[in-house]
């Protein structure tokens, strides 16, 4: 049997974060930046959980808010540099 993850994630800080939190990781990290609103249509995920997954990816220092370029009440979310 292998230990290897199905979609390895290779930053350690995301180890003892909930599924729902590598998943919005996983997605950001692939597609790229997001809005709030994006990640729950694309993860399926509740927006609930979505915040709370964007707050600790936050305090993990991996993701990071950013204005939308588009629209200013809007924020985006993608991988901190």
């Amino acid at each position: 049997m292998s230990n290897t993850q199905p979609f390895p994630i290779e930053d350690g800080r995301l180890e003892s974060l909930p599924h729902s939190d590598k998943l919005v990781y996983l997605y950001l990290q692939h597609e790229g930046p997001a809005t709030r609103s994006e990640l729950v249509h694309a993860t399926g995920v509740s927006p609930r959980t979505v915040s709370d997954a964007l707050d600790r990816l936050a305090e993990a220092d991996v993701v990071e808010c950013r204005p939308h370029t588009d629209d200013g009440r809007k924020h985006c979310y993608g991988l901190a540099d």
